[in-house]
C-alpha cells in the first residue's frame, strides 16, 4: 500500500456522519447531540506515519461539567457515566479510510 495516498473517509455513529475534507490525513471535529441527548462528542482521527497505525478516537463530553464520560459497552450499545448518571448513546459506528495499492 502507498501511504502517501492515505486519506480519511466519512465517520458515522448513530444518525450522525462527519465527513473530513477530501484528501486529509488527520481530522478533528465534533457534534453537539443536544437536545436529544445531553452530550457532546469529539472525534479525532489520523495516521501515525512512523508506526503506520490509524487511530479514531471518540470522546463523549458531559456539557454540564466539560468532563469526559466514562464509556462501557454492553449488549445494548455504549453507555456513558458521569456523576452517577448513565444514558444510552449509540449502538455502533463506521469509519472509512482509503489507500491506493502500489
Amino acid at each position: 500500500m502507498d501511504l502517501a495516498t492515505f486519506q480519511l473517509g466519512p465517520i458515522s455513529f448513530g444518525r450522525i456522519t462527519l465527513v473530513p475534507e477530501r484528501g486529509v490525513k488527520a481530522f478533528t471535529g465534533g457534534v453537539d447531540l443536544r437536545p436529544d441527548l445531553d452530550l457532546l462528542v469529539t472525534v479525532s482521527a489520523g495516521i501515525d506515519n512512523a508506526t503506520v497505525i490509524v487511530t479514531w478516537r471518540f470522546t463523549s463530553i458531559d456539557p454540564g461539567t466539560g468532563r469526559p464520560y466514562r464509556l462501557v459497552t454492553s449488549d445494548r450499545g455504549l453507555r456513558g457515566r458521569a456523576g452517577g448518571a448513565a444514558e444510552d448513546v449509540v449502538g455502533g459506528g463506521t469509519f472509512a479510510r482509503m489507500l491506493r495499492a502500489l
